[in-house]
Order: C-alpha cells, then sequence, then structure tokens
C-alpha cells in the first residue's frame, strides 16, 4: 500500500494468471473509490496513471 499527497491511498497484487487488481481512495466517501485492472501495476495514484476507473464510472466493466 502507498499513502498520497492528498491523504489518500493505493494498493494493488498481481493473481496467480498475472492480472494485477488495484484499489484506490481519498476518503471513507463512497464516491471517491478507484480501482484498475491491469496486465502490469500502476505507476501511480489516480491522478497518475489513467488505468484507474471510478466506481461509477459507466465504462467500468471488469472481466473477473
Amino acid at each position: 500500500m502507498r499513502l498520497a499527497d492528498d491523504g489518500g491511498y493505493w494498493a494493488c497484487s498481481p493473481t496467480p494468471t498475472g492480472v494485477v487488481l488495484g484499489i484506490a481512495a481519498r476518503d471513507d466517501d463512497f464516491h471517491n473509490y478507484w480501482v484498475c485492472v491491469a496486465e502490469e501495476p500502476p505507476v501511480g495514484g489516480v491522478d497518475e496513471d489513467e488505468r484507474w476507473k471510478h466506481i461509477t464510472d459507466p465504462d467500468l466493466s471488469p472481466v473477473w
């Protein structure tokens, strides 16, 4: 887990199949959470990597 300058955090973990799952947040509000599903870990928090998707993003449809 890494802490962001704005007080939020982000963390990611690889799966056995090679997919990396990540989660990020800025505070305890439901609307401030993001997820990342990728082949490589994100390079930073939500402002640093475009692969982060907000949980209310209509295009967010990871295949689990």
